[in-house]
């Protein structure tokens, strides 16, 4: 099993490991043509989760050329079907949770597979408000002085607030003044001096743990060139809002209440960022220049966003083992994972599904802040491999010839298409972020952009009867897939 998967793109190594038992896979796997073959669900006709027992009925218009025909619910393998009728029952007792997938998976004599997927829930859910991240702040240029805030931080990082790249990059100590002014309050902590609740505990392992004065959590920048205090409150302050926000936007955030520790500088990690799939930890590097450390990750809240992705994945899926990558589709080295086709891999699913975390936090501007890794590289822009504003019209083909199925190029493609779908001026935008987080749990190691494809667009058929369906298939097409 891979120990971590870490954060960045061209310019790092980041590996990743993911995969599973069965979840979602819808469409063929052979994406390359068509078949006559095909495989429906009949009953239930409707999407929501029956109220009492339910039989579940599969079809398949040319049975003669069937070879094989079985039902997963959940991930778990229920019922091969040997004869007609092809029904199992289901009683919603089984599911207390109120959700369930079902997959039903048919052979033909040619050997291509073949894919129906269904998902009964309640689409029941909060209203949210505004989405914007700078109502979450107060932007005081006398933050630091006149104590009314329990925090002074940055609002994304320093280059973002600014608007510009300083004239070099951010050392250690520098005066931030400038961008140091985003007032906010701090909620959760289970101890008023400790910055930890039940999800996340921050500390610095090549620092100092931080600690309140007078009930406050103001650092200057400026005198924090030791105990890296900032860093921790930032890390604190965006995490939890992320967790904060996206329950109360989708209902859902699977890392809630895992205790993770979040180590907000740790000097030996240069140049990078990543989230620990065995450990169940976030590390923060050192962001360096000519190969010294020069400032903390963790003044850049888009990139513990991204890892804090990862991890919500893998408690979507019920654990690291559950994405680890199908080698019949991710090539892995001890340096990187690359997607065999262009047709993806979990690995580009993943980096994806991370870089899409923190646009759902920050993509919500009246200028929305698409960049990732802005003050890392002292540039608006970002890693501009990374960037989903500069990629809307890339195809998957172009992407797969350009970075060779890097997993992290791929999954800016990945990140590109949620990225249109959810700025398409049809869609409510919180309704597609609980389409994405439902169908974070119907990933697996085997999944590829088709499959993902098809999860969104079971869980919109769940929760949204179809209303998203053309947009999502709209998007993947688009990109030739």
């Amino acid at each position: 099993m891979r120990k971590y998967i870490s954060f960045l793109s061209a310019l790092l190594v980041f590996t990743l490991g993911c995969s599973g038992k069965n979840a979602l896979n819808a469409g063929k796997t052979d994406v390359s043509s068509e078949a006559a073959f095909e495989v429906t669900f009949v009953s239930p006709t409707s999407s929501s989760m029956p109220q009492e027992e339910t039989t579940v009925t599969l079809s398949v218009n040319h049975p003669s050329d069937m070879m094989s025909l079985q039902l997963s619910v959940d991930g778990t393998l229920v019922k091969n079907f040997n004869r007609m009728p092809f029904d199992w029952t289901l009683d919603p007792v089984d599911f207390p949770a109120g959700t369930v997938t079902l997959k039903a998976e048919a052979m033909t004599r040619d050997g291509s597979l073949h894919f129906a997927t269904l998902v009964l829930g309640n689409s029941q859910g909060p209203t949210p408000g505004s989405l914007s991240s700078r109502g979450a702040g107060v932007f005081d240029p006398e933050c630091l002085n006149n104590g009314t805030h329990d925090a002074c931080i940055f609002w994304k990082n320093p280059v973002a607030q600014r608007g510009s790249a300083y004239p070099s990059k951010i050392r250690f100590g520098q005066n931030l003044t400038d961008t140091q002014t985003f007032g906010v309050q701090l909620t959760g902590m289970t101890n008023p001096s400790s910055l930890r609740n039940s999800s996340i505990r921050v500390t610095a392992s090549s620092g100092a743990t931080a600690q309140p004065t007078n009930g406050r959590w103001i650092f200057d920048y400026r005198t924090d060139q030791t105990a890296h205090a900032t860093a921790q409150v930032m890390a604190y302050f965006w995490l939890t809002l992320q967790e904060k926000e996206m329950l109360r936007r989708s209902g859902t955030f699977f890392a809630r209440n895992r205790n993770i520790p979040v180590d907000a500088y740790n000097a030996s990690v240069i140049d990078n960022a990543y989230w620990d799939g065995g450990g169940l930890r976030i590390v923060m590097g050192a962001a360096a220049t000519s190969g010294a450390p020069a400032h903390e990750m963790a003044l850049s809240a888009e990139v513990y966003l991204h890892e804090m992705g990862h991890a919500n994945l893998q408690f979507a899926v019920g654990g690291y083992a559950q994405i680890a990558p199908n080698s019949q589709y991710e090539t892995c080295t001890a340096s990187t994972c690359l997607c065999r086709t262009l047709n993806g891999c979990i690995g580009a699913i993943n980096e994806g599904q991370a870089d899409f975390h923190f646009l759902m936090m920050f993509g919500n501007e009246t200028t929305p802040s698409t960049a990732l890794g802005e003050t890392w590289l002292n540039s608006m822009n970002g890693l501009a491999s990374r960037n989903v504003a500069s990629l809307s019209g890339r195809t998957a083909s172009q992407q797969f010839a350009s970075t060779q199925g890097q997993v992290h190029g791929m999954g800016a493609l990945y990140a590109s298409i949620l990225w249109q779908i959810y700025t398409n001026p049809q869609v409510t935008r919180v309704e597609f972020e609980k389409i994405f987080m439902g169908h974070l749990q119907m990933l697996t190691g085997s999944s590829r952009f088709q499959d993902a494809r098809e999860a969104l667009i079971a869980v919109d058929a769940a929760q949204f009867n179809n209303k998203y369906r053309a947009i999502i298939q709209g998007a993947f097409a688009s990109r030739g897939l």
